[in-house]
């Protein structure tokens, strides 16, 4: 068991490389949100030891300019792996959740618009998310229309389209 204050292995080598790869992120994610400026941290007696250091950088909001640095460097392959925590994917919760309220709004217009208009409307697409592949629409056959509808089997393909468009948002 280590004992309090003993060195732990890689701390100091992991704020090395913050601070190598991403020195201006870093300091100006420092004032912002501390008040500190990194140069303090060589400073005997400023207060600043690589041990705090460490803590700032572990405590940032996901939003914080190093945090989104790394996250932008970070492999798309790691990005899938973690793609089920959003607090690793590539945008902060804050970006999530704007992206989220358009395609909210985007959806209420559609829906709106649906509504009060005799043509058909194109759904809109959502926000392209990093790390996330997108939602392919699969429209359904039309002989499987007429499988689960017998309401549909003497009308025409196109007129089968038609409807099927005007139910789902989609246009052929």
């Amino acid at each position: 068991m280590r004992q309090a204050g003993e060195n732990v292995d890689g701390k100091i080598q992991k704020a090395l490389w913050v601070i190598q790869e991403h020195a201006e992120t870093l300091e100006a994610d420092l004032q912002r949100y501390y008040g500190l400026n990194l140069a303090t941290l060589f400073v005997p007696g400023s207060g600043l030891t690589w041990r705090r250091l460490l803590v700032l950088i572990d405590h940032l909001p996901p939003e914080a300019a190093l945090i989104t640095a790394i996250r932008n460097d970070t492999p798309d392959q790691v990005l899938a792996r973690n793609a089920t925590d959003p607090t690793k994917g590539n945008w902060s919760n804050l970006e999530n959740l704007v992206a989220t309220a358009i395609d909210e709004i985007r959806n209420s217009q559609w829906m709106y618009a649906s509504a009060h208009s005799e043509r058909t409307v194109r759904r809109p697409q959502p926000i392209p998310r990093p790390g996330i592949k997108p939602v392919t629409r699969r429209t359904m056959p039309i002989e499987d229309a007429r499988k689960i509808d017998p309401r549909l089997r003497g009308i025409p393909d196109d007129q089968v389209q038609d409807m099927l468009d005007r139910l789902t948002g989609g246009a052929r």
